[in-house]
């Protein structure tokens, strides 16, 4: 006699760039099993660093995409669902206005700190990535914010795509001087974190990370099986922080691999990776393509 059917599960994580479901269930390796994904960029902190609220804009694209995740998750069964806010919801004033219409379509939304968003990147590596090693440093750059973790502490930092790119990259394209801007902020921003070295493999997770993959790899499209556990050794990080710098926002839209919806935050997650490998002294960037959300739903059902 079979047993029962395994429950289904929901993973959201509502972040500054974009918004991600995962459904699925937990499976025998302890690793998730999925069975539907999705990832929407709707840019929710679009103007949060200066004003201090959500744009209507970007909130009123946020819930279009939240009443198609709910009614993914109607389609699939899910039993229990864990979501979770990140920088934007920590950064703006008005946040519980939205959590409460997020709310009304079935996701309460639970804000997390930096440090337990730190907490729940790392998981996503070690259950997910094969090889990750206990002492990694992992990062996962965000829109508001980037979150470090290394063997003996971890942090949230606003170093995130969307933050650095409306602070410090004034026009386009970028050129050398804003590059050389951009890496000076984020080097010292770095220089405060009591980061360990001789570190051989930088771990990443983001959105970021699977652009940096398909262009590395010519992927003109996502494709996990290539992406999870690729590296890209750190001198072609600078390779590609100096091209990307030297392009419009038409001409990097264009790169073979670049997923267009990206290209106008590349250039400061590229930057940001790039610092990192470097103040760490790592070879290369290993890619985890199972991020946030699978921290997410490892913490809550794992």
């Amino acid at each position: 006699m079979s047993g029962a059917a395994p429950e289904m599960l929901a993973a959201l994580d509502v972040g500054s760039n974009s918004i991600k479901l995962l459904i699925g269930t937990l499976g025998a390796d302890g690793r998730v099993v999925v069975r539907h994904e999705e990832v929407v960029v709707t840019k929710l902190s679009e103007g949060v660093d200066a004003r201090g609220t959500l744009s209507p804009a970007a909130v009123e694209r946020t819930l279009a995409v939240l009443r198609r995740y709910a009614e993914a998750c109607r389609t699939h069964g899910v039993t229990r669902t864990a979501a979770v806010g990140t920088a934007v919801l920590r950064d703006a004033r008005d946040a519980d206005t939205f959590r409460a219409e997020a709310r009304a379509l079935g996701f309460d939304i639970e804000v997390i700190s930096g440090d337990v968003e730190a907490q729940v990147v790392r998981l996503a590596a070690l259950r997910e990535l094969p090889g990750t090693p206990d002492d990694a440093v992992v990062i996962d750059i965000g829109g508001g914010s980037s979150e470090l973790s290394w063997a003996t502490g971890r942090e949230s930092t606003e170093l995130g795509v969307v933050r650095l790119t409306e602070r410090h990259v004034p026009r386009d394209p970028a050129g050398a001087e804003i590059l050389d801007a951009l890496r000076t902020v984020v080097r010292a921003r770095l220089a405060r974190l009591p980061l360990p070295t001789g570190v051989e493999i930088l771990i990443g997770s983001s959105a970021t990370c699977a652009v940096l993959a398909r262009l590395d790899l010519v992927l003109p499209a996502h494709d996990r099986d290539r992406i999870h556990g690729h590296e890209i050794a750190t001198p072609a990080l600078t390779a590609r922080a100096e091209q990307l710098a030297g392009l419009d926002l038409a001409a990097r839209r264009s790169l073979p691999g670049m997923d267009g919806t990206r290209a106008d935050v590349i250039l400061a997650g590229t930057v940001v990776l790039e610092q990192t490998a470097l103040a760490i002294g790592a070879r290369a960037l290993r890619i985890n393509d199972c991020g946030t959300r699978y921290g997410v739903f490892h913490r809550a059902f794992g």
